[in-house]
């Protein structure tokens, strides 16, 4: 066991592939370090019942007003690295480690979990993206590491903010395989349904573009009797209402507020298809591929054609283009799921937990010498 004393920092527990992955990496960590803490800011959506995790929430309502106690939490801890991620906490975690004496600095991972500043709507994070850069540019921070969840979003930081490539490492997110086999055949949520189904999985919100996959299930609708749903929350929930209705597909296309367990509803679905207008990792196009789902994506920023172009079991259409995911959609709906090749081994070589893991020790390893 190593001595290192690790914080893992997140907002909170909700249901995101960030998420998932810092809950099984303080589990596995865990295993191998001192002392590994998953600290939340924010009020958590879920509970974590695991003696594997040793979970510190600060229950605060927002993040910014956290930031007092995120300073003596860590001042009074002394760890020797910090693992965060999201740009706005990533500035916070950065500038407190400035901010603390010599002896109480502690070494920082911080996460790119999506590509920065491809979100033309988000004015704040650009700016914090900004500053977050500069920082990590001057010789005091040398002892601050990136990591991105695809070569793509690797690229995409060292050209744009002229990052030095040793400061970035490529960890691609781990998946429990066993825990998706577990879960997947648990009762079929499509029991009642006698057509085919469609199936995304999502945070309601400008990036995953879901009116563009609603406008493509029309033009799929008068070829193929079938259902969509969309599992996901947010904001623009009304508005998809809304072009549901427009498109009278009412019937034909339900969502379905965040579950549990989404493991069945990828497995006993025909076809899982993402809409991204971009995509930092896109857990969920490993989970349904360990589904033995097909798989429509947008070939959009990000990284689903390097995980998605090699496989037979999945297509790639052009970005925002409903005409050419209409088609993509209808060629793999009609390919007959027994004769295409489901590459486990590819998931388990790239995705696996103990890859994961060691890829994170080398890391605080060198980060500590």
């Amino acid at each position: 066991m190593y001595s290192n004393k690790v914080g893992i920092i997140i907002p909170s527990l909700n249901y995101g592939g960030a998420e998932k992955s810092a809950i099984l990496l303080s589990q596995e960590l865990n295993k191998k370090f001192k002392i590994v803490d998953l600290i939340t800011l924010t009020k958590n959506q879920r509970n974590i019942r695991d003696n594997k995790i040793n979970l510190i929430s600060l229950n605060k309502v927002r993040v910014l007003y956290s930031i007092k106690k995120i300073y003596y939490l860590i001042k009074e801890k002394k760890y020797d690295t910090i693992i965060t991620g999201l740009a706005h906490l990533n500035f916070i975690i950065i500038i407190i480690n400035t901010l603390l004496k010599k002896k109480n600095k502690f070494n920082l991972i911080i996460h790119f979990h999506n590509v920065p500043n491809l979100n033309k709507f988000n004015f704040r994070e650009k700016i914090l993206n900004y500053f977050i850069f500069k920082l990590i540019k001057l010789d005091k921070n040398e002892n601050i590491k990136i990591v991105t969840v695809s070569k793509y979003i690797k690229e995409y930081i060292i050209n744009k903010y002229k990052i030095d490539n040793k400061k970035v490492n490529v960890i691609y997110p781990v998946v429990d395989f066993k825990k998706i086999d577990k879960l997947k055949r648990i009762k079929n949520p499509y029991i009642n349904f006698n057509k085919k189904i469609i199936v995304t999985i999502g945070r309601l919100s400008e990036q995953k573009n879901h009116k563009l996959l609603i406008k493509s299930f029309a033009n799929v609708r008068k070829q193929l009797d079938c259902n969509l749903v969309i599992i996901g929350s947010g904001k623009l929930k009304n508005k998809l209402f809304l072009v549901i209705d427009k498109y009278n597909l009412t019937k034909h296309i339900k969502i379905i507020d965040k579950v549990d367990n989404p493991y069945p509803y990828l497995f006993y679905a025909d076809l899982f298809v993402l809409s991204s207008n971009w995509e930092g990792f896109g857990l969920v196009l490993i989970e349904s591929l360990a589904c033995n789902l097909k798989i429509v994506s947008t070939d959009c920023p990000g990284s689903p054609r390097e995980i998605l172009s090699e496989l037979n079991t999945a297509l790639l259409c052009k970005n925002n283009d409903s005409e050419d995911l209409t088609k993509k959609i209808m060629l793999m709906m009609n390919k007959n799921k027994l004769k295409l090749k489901f590459e486990r081994k590819f998931l388990e070589k790239n995705f696996s937990i103990n890859k994961h893991l060691n890829s994170y020790i080398n890391i605080i390893k060198k980060i500590n010498e």
